[in-house]
């Protein structure tokens, strides 16, 4: 379940943070049902979400929260969000995903740091991407 689940919210965030007259004009988010087809246990039986828990770590009170904490949990079964610059690995615990994302300068950003048995996937959105990919010498950085 974990990749088919992680590649559909890599879809579904694809997609970005829509404002509200472009809400208004577009279709609704029909790709959730059919990339998630056939899958057993991938949606929950309320409401059609895809039954992941994603933990969402950002700028508290920023739009940027707003709208993706607004966006997922219209479509997943439970979303929590937290502060990045406080966050700690073990609020990973009992989640399925972690999504981090940060608005802002960007060289303010919070650098979380991760212990080499951090094991949760995780989603990097902008610069704490970088920042993160850095201090793991990972060669991703700033794509």
């Amino acid at each position: 379940m974990g990749l088919w689940a992680l590649i559909t919210l890599v879809f579904l965030l694809n997609s970005g943070c829509k404002q509200e007259d472009e809400l208004a004009e577009s279709d609704p988010v029909a790709p959730v049902e059919a990339v998630t087809e056939g899958r057993k246990g991938e949606l929950s039986q309320a409401g059609n979400k895809i039954d992941l828990k994603i933990l969402y770590a950002g700028h508290p009170g920023s739009d940027r929260e707003r709208d993706f904490s607004s966006f997922l949990r219209t479509h997943f079964s439970e979303v929590s969000v937290t502060d990045l610059a406080a966050f700690q690995e073990r609020e990973a615990d009992g989640f399925d995903v972690v999504i981090m994302t940060y608005d802002g300068d960007g060289f303010k950003a919070p650098r979380p740091r991760f212990s080499p048995g951090f094991s949760k996937p995780l989603m990097t959105v902008g610069v704490p991407g970088a920042f993160i990919c850095g201090s793991l010498n990972l060669k991703m950085g700033y794509l």
